[in-house]
């Protein structure tokens, strides 16, 4: 089954905000970042409980090579 994500305007801003950071740095370096995410995304609609939890009802996916964790919950 897969899920349907859902981003929250906080998360769409946060995003935002890493992408513009590393398009200062490289726009080579943002393509990658953003292509690692878009690959958590897809993995976590797959197998939204293959991750690790957090707290209550939350989940969490380190960025592979980038300081940023995308934290979801998955809600019925």
């Amino acid at each position: 089954m897969t899920y349907k994500i859902r981003i929250t305007s906080t998360a769409e801003f946060e995003l935002a905000e890493a992408i513009g950071y590393y398009v200062k740095i490289n726009r080579k370096i943002a393509r990658l970042f953003l292509k690692y995410v878009k690959a958590i995304l897809e993995a976590i609609q797959q197998e939204p409980l293959h991750y690790q939890k957090i707290g209550e009802g939350f989940r969490q996916v380190p960025v592979k090579k980038f300081p940023f964790i995308i934290i979801y919950e998955i809600l019925s």
